[in-house]
């Protein structure tokens, strides 16, 4: 396993080019070692702040019947696999920056933004989420952050969304790079998975907030 790796933590500068290019050859992306996978099985308690954020469009709302002014997108902090890492550990075998995570310097992550269009208002229900990326893929974007000219490069999704009878974990992506100051655009995969037909589809606005309530309950 490798060692020596800093924790940054969310509010820190993104990783330079120059810290992307690791000094060692790692393997091309793969399944997560079966130690990492089988410590995720049984995650930590859900927090909020922590490992998701909903940041905050006027609607009535029928979950709650309030007013709310704006609808909040909703971020998470790392990869869902980072929480299996032993709090002890983790300053030892995960880099994260707010928009890189490196697992004991083989398992790759990039965070980008995930939107399910609105069919009845304006805007859209945005995720800050994470897909895993191959090593070179990963090394090219912290090469070029700022270039809509690389990509798109597939990767799982490693963030789990609430709200969907079947989990979110690694469903099929694409990352689509969009230039400067703008995190890449997360499109999943055609599939069966209600998460890529609401992509494809979109949702309501009383749909999107019953999402939203779901990681942060009314009062």
């Amino acid at each position: 396993m490798a060692s020596g790796l800093r924790v940054g933590r969310p509010g820190r500068p993104t990783v330079s080019a120059l810290r992307c290019r690791w000094q060692r050859s790692y393997p091309l992306q793969r399944p997560l070692t079966r130690e990492l996978r089988s410590a995720v099985d049984q995650p930590e308690p859900f927090r909020i702040p922590g490992r998701c954020e909903v940041v905050p469009m006027a609607f009535r709302c029928a979950t709650c019947s309030d007013i709310h002014e704006a609808l909040p997108h909703i971020a998470f902090d790392r990869p869902h696999y980072a929480w299996g890492v032993p709090e002890a550990e983790r300053a030892a075998r995960v880099l994260l920056t707010p928009d890189h995570c490196v697992i004991d310097g083989q398992d790759f992550f990039i965070r980008g933004v995930l939107e399910l269009p609105l069919v009845d208002a304006a805007g859209s229900l945005g995720y800050g989420v994470w897909v895993s990326q191959k090593r070179e893929n990963y090394e090219r974007y912290c090469a070029e952050p700022d270039s809509d000219a690389i990509g798109p490069f597939f990767g799982w999704l490693s963030s789990d969304l609430r709200g969907y009878p079947a989990s979110t974990l690694n469903l099929e992506t694409m990352a689509h790079f969009q230039g400067p100051k703008l995190r890449p655009k997360i499109v999943v995969r055609p599939g069966d998975h209600p998460l890529a037909l609401e992509q494809v589809r979109g949702i309501t606005e009383a749909r999107a907030w019953e999402i939203v309530h779901g990681y942060w309950p009314p009062q």
